[in-house]
This record gives C-alpha cells, sequence and structure tokens, in this order.
C-alpha cells in the first residue's frame, strides 16, 4: 500500500460520520454485552456530535476562518498562467460535461475561466488524476473549458498528479519562477498556499467554492440540524488533518 492510499485510508477512518457510526456501532455493542453505561455513553456523544456537527452557526464559525484567509483573486492584476487544482468528476455520457465534474471541480474551473478572461495572454494549467474513471479530472475539466470557448492551444493538462503535493512538483517546471494564478476551493487554499510556496514557487491565491457564507440574515430554522452544514464540518476536519500532515510529516 503505497502512502496516498495510506493517507486517505487514515484520513477516511477520522472523519466526523466514520467517528459517528463508530460510536453507534460500539453503543449497539454494549447494549448487546449488557454495558448500560458504556452504551448510553456511546449514544449520547454520537447524538451530541451528530446535533453539533448539523448546526450550521458553528459550522460557518469553523470554516469561515479558513476560507478567508486568502481574500479573492484581484482581477487587476495581470497573470499569465492560471492554475487550477483538481478535486473530482464522473465519467457518465448521459450526462452534460458540466454535470460530470463535482461541485468542487466546477466551482474551480469556473474560477479560473474568470481569471483567465481577464488575461486574454494567459495560458490555463489543468490538473488532478482521474482516480477509477477512464478520464482524468484535468481531462474532464478540459472538456469542460473548451465547450465553454477555450481554445485547446490555451490548455495545458496535468493528468497525474493524485495529490496537492504532486501537483505541485508536475506544476513547477511550466510555471518556474514566475507568479500565477492559483485556483483551488477555499478551504483547500491554507493548505495549497503552503505548499506550493514551501516547494519554491509563487502562486498568488485564487480561492473559489466557498461554503461558509454570510449567516447574519439567516431564518429562525437555520438551527436546525442540516447536511449543508455536515459537510461544512467535513471540509473543515479534512482540511485541518491535511495541514497537520504536511506540516509534521518527515521529510
Amino acid at each position: 500500500m503505497d502512502l496516498f492510499t495510506v493517507k486517505k485510508v487514515v484520513g477516511q477512518a477520522f472523519m466526523p460520520l466514520t467517528l459517528l457510526a463508530i460510536l453507534i456501532l460500539l453503543g449497539l455493542f454494549w447494549s448487546y454485552k449488557n454495558s448500560k453505561k458504556k452504551a448510553i455513553a456511546a449514544q449520547l456523544t454520537a447524538f451530541i456530535l451528530l446535533i453539533g456537527m448539523s448546526n450550521q452557526h458553528l459550522a460557518y464559525n469553523l470554516l469561515f476562518p479558513k476560507e478567508q484567509k486568502f481574500k479573492q483573486y484581484d482581477l487587476s492584476q495581470p497573470v499569465s498562467t492560471v492554475v487550477v487544482l483538481g478535486c473530482g468528476h464522473r465519467n457518465d455520457g448521459m450526462l452534460p460535461v458540466t454535470a460530470q465534474l463535482a461541485s468542487c471541480s466546477l466551482y474551480r474551473l469556473t474560477e479560473g475561466m474568470r481569471i483567465l478572461k481577464a488575461n486574454p495572454g494567459a495560458k490555463l494549467v489543468l490538473s488532478g488524476y482521474g482516480g477509477t474513471e477512464p478520464f482524468s479530472n484535468a481531462e474532464m475539466m478540459q472538456h469542460v473549458a473548451m465547450s465553454l470557448g477555450v481554445p485547446e492551444y490555451r490548455i495545458t493538462v496535468i493528468g497525474t498528479p493524485k495529490d496537492t503535493e504532486q501537483e505541485a512538483q508536475a506544476i513547477a517546471p511550466i510555471v518556474k519562477s514566475n507568479d500565477f494564478a492559483l485556483v483551488t476551493s477555499a478551504s483547500h487554499m491554507p493548505r495549497a498556499m503552503y505548499i506550493f510556496e514551501n516547494t519554491g514557487l509563487h502562486p498568488t491565491a485564487a480561492p473559489a467554492g466557498h461554503l461558509a457564507k454570510d449567516i447574519s440574515r439567516a431564518n429562525w430554522w437555520s438551527h436546525f440540524p442540516d447536511a449543508n452544514a455536515i459537510h461544512m464540518v467535513e471540509r473543515w476536519w479534512y482540511e485541518t488533518l491535511g495541514s497537520w500532515w504536511v506540516t509534521l510529516k518527515p521529510g
């Protein structure tokens, strides 16, 4: 098992919903074993975890500082290269190409194209591997970009990197010592900037796909459990684990 697979397995094992499922199973196991105190403790912990992570206000306050560490890209700042990091997709010929991209990929690509439009001479660099899909994420984003009017000669596809560190290494020979716009999800941007800068590159942050949006005018029912809040907490925790990994791992 390679390091990438180990990282993914360990990361998924510590995700909130996985921990929640483990607590529920422990509660059932201890109930079967007549360990009532342990069963109640596990079930109560699972309940509190579920209520907390599904609260929009808590989720917003966790994710907002991470997403707002870098402000939106200033279109008045010229750039010769726009780099869009991969996220995910599913190849399904029954769907339009825009629907085959994961929402995070679509947000990133859209922001990259917005910056590209403001810089007519710039190149678009798309990265990301395909996992079990027949096409890489970079290739799928290329299909979408071309279908929306970006000519093929302006696009460079890098379809082999599996994670952000590999993306930085693969992109380095292209951008060299030049400044470039780095587009990724707002929650992922702090980690991406750390990795790219430590690779010796000079990116300018261009965050996209913000999930923590102004909640000051939320209605009273926003305090009820909400699936979107769970997704926000997962993103916050996933990026927190990722940041710990890149700063603490040996080498």
